[in-house]
């Protein structure tokens, strides 16, 4: 490289040209075909290469194209694109873009996605990943690599243009996972913990929204199989709390009556879940649900449903300019994950933990409905959801099931309560309310149950569990009335008549420690102490 003779760019060209003797080595050049050495701008050369560094470097490290890496997939484009349009012009970031995930084997609609950051960073309307996702997702080595590589180009930009808008340092709307303008790109990350003393902790009591059951300010989760009666409980709760009308168990509603946001996935509007709110008693007036999330793009605009995984500080926004919502109910939540897979336990900790944060910063209750997972070799909490954090996150879970043993009747039943020392559920059941519209369900609720949701939920993927819950529920309500010993044949013919076989009954008396014994030719059975359940 050697500098041109008007002050200018340096030229590149070859320091050896045939014909012609190497100065060190002695070699002869020779040309094969005749050919004028080109003269190209240094800068340009520099920049090409560069370029090509970039797009290499993004080629190789793509997430392999398979069905186990979709979800590294889309965070790769994301972050990716969020650097590149960041630092670089916009013609050499969609080119580099483009080309590394054409070169990696992506199908994806590339000049769609980038559009799309570009318009989230021009309009600043949603967050875009940046450098510390893309730190996060190829390790500190290979990004500090890219990114010297990129943050020389842009350096270069600034050096050589006039303030080029995406030079390094410049921070466009919407750029909060960026980071400060004066911290190198990937040296400069730094990560520290946050301590504090809980002598600076204001310490405060718990509150309830429906005392026992519900937390205030907290996330709640409703799971259970369809038609259990989920999202009518969830709406029995609604009216209550758009109402201020105290709580079917007798516990009374200290909270003044507020408004109530839905975002329900499956149901619609008009004809299913007005209706249901009017039935419930709820003050509709005070109930909204969010349509959308709607984009414009100059003239034109579209709708999308909220992903919570990308929309949580829109609906924030909205609470905040709505202060008078102190209940947000998700029907189902899992229907608004966006790209986080549910079976994913840390992509799916991404949405919840900040969702239960939300709760607490913006001072409202959020309640989110889920079903169980299909698994029948479970716990009581492993079936909500997919991923452990379904259950793991909220402060209190419920689950809902069918009585095993009587047609109709529901219990709601605790899953999870961390913070209440109450373990008792609700029975309930749905009967029909007619309205102008037709019948709708409303809850009947039927007292309190002391059932064990391990017990239930055993019922309810286990017919042969909810034989041996029928057995023992059986003896247990025989020696209440008859707690002496006795016989065992009149036990064994009464338990038949309600279908119960003698083995499954056998093996409920010795889970209850019921002793039996023989008196001459006949076996008696006697509980030595009260049978547990």
């Amino acid at each position: 490289m050697m500098p041109a003779s008007n002050g200018t760019h340096p030229k590149a060209f070859q320091s050896v040209l045939p014909p012609s003797i190497h100065p060190k080595t002695g070699e002869r050049y020779e040309w094969l075909r005749y050919e004028q050495a080109a003269e190209v701008d240094g800068l340009e050369l520099w920049r090409a290469v560069h370029l090509i560094a970039i797009t290499a470097a993004l080629a190789k490290l793509h997430p392999q194209m398979d069905d186990a890496h979709k979800s590294a997939r889309d965070e790769f484009r994301l972050a990716i694109s969020g650097v590149l349009a960041r630092r670089l012009p916009e013609s050499d970031a969609l080119n580099v873009f483009t080309t590394a995930l054409r070169i990696a084997g992506d199908r994806k609609d590339r000049d769609s996605i980038f559009e799309t950051t570009r318009q989230k960073l021009r309009t600043g309307d949603a967050k875009v990943k940046g450098i510390p996702a893309f730190v996060q997702i190829i390790g500190q080595k290979a990004a500090k690599s890219v990114m010297a590589w990129i943050d020389a180009i842009a350096e270069k930009e600034t050096a050589h243009k006039s303030a080029q808008p995406y030079a390094a340092g410049v921070r466009e709307p919407g750029d909060e996972t960026e980071r400060p303008l004066d911290q190198p790109a990937c040296d400069g990350l730094e990560e520290k913990l946050i301590v504090e003393s809980f002598a600076s902790v204001q310490e405060k009591p718990i509150e309830w929204q429906w005392q026992n059951r519900i937390p205030k300010h907290k996330l709640t989760i409703f799971s259970g199989n369809p038609d259990v009666g989920k999202t009518t409980v969830s709406l029995e709760v609604i009216a209550r709390y758009s109402t201020g009308r105290d709580y079917a168990d007798g516990a009374k509603n200290t909270n003044p009556a507020g408004e109530v946001l839905m975002l329900v996935a499956e149901d619609d509007a008009a004809d299913t879940v007005k209706p249901r709110l009017i039935a419930a008693g709820a003050e509709v007036s005070k109930v909204h649900r969010v349509k959308a999330v709607e984009i414009r793009k100059g003239a034109k605009k579209y709708e999308r449903m909220l992903a919570l995984d990308t929309d949580l500080d829109l609906l924030e926004k909205s609470l905040k300019e709505n202060p008078a919502i102190g209940l947000v109910v998700f029907d189902p939540i899992t229907g608004y994950l966006g790209k986080a897979e549910l079976n994913k336990e840390q992509e799916l900790r991404r949405v919840l933990v900040p969702i239960r944060d939300l709760a607490e910063r913006a001072s409202v209750t959020i309640i989110g409905l889920g079903h169980f997972n299909k698994c029948s070799d479970v716990t009581a909490l492993h079936p909500v959801g997919g991923a452990v954090a379904m259950s793991g996150g909220p402060r209190a879970v419920w689950l809902f099931v069918k009585d095993p043993d009587e047609p109709g009747l529901y219990k709601m039943l605790l899953g999870k309560g961390n913070l209440t020392k109450k373990r008792t559920g609700l029975k309930y059941r749905l009967v029909k309310k007619l309205l102008p519209t037709g019948g709708v369900p409303v809850i009947a609720w039927e007292g309190d149950t002391s059932d064990d949701a391990e017990d239930a939920l055993a019922v309810d993927h286990d017919p042969k569990s909810r034989q041996l819950n029928k057995a023992k529920q059986f003896l247990q309500e025989h020696f209440k009335n008859h707690p002496m010993a006795q016989p065992s044949q009149p036990i064994i013919e009464a338990a038949a008549e309600k279908k119960i076989s003698e083995p499954t009954l056998f093996r409920a008396r010795k889970v209850l420690r019921i002793d039996a014994y023989q008196q001459g030719r006949t076996w008696i059975w006697e509980p030595k102490e009260e049978p547990k359940s």
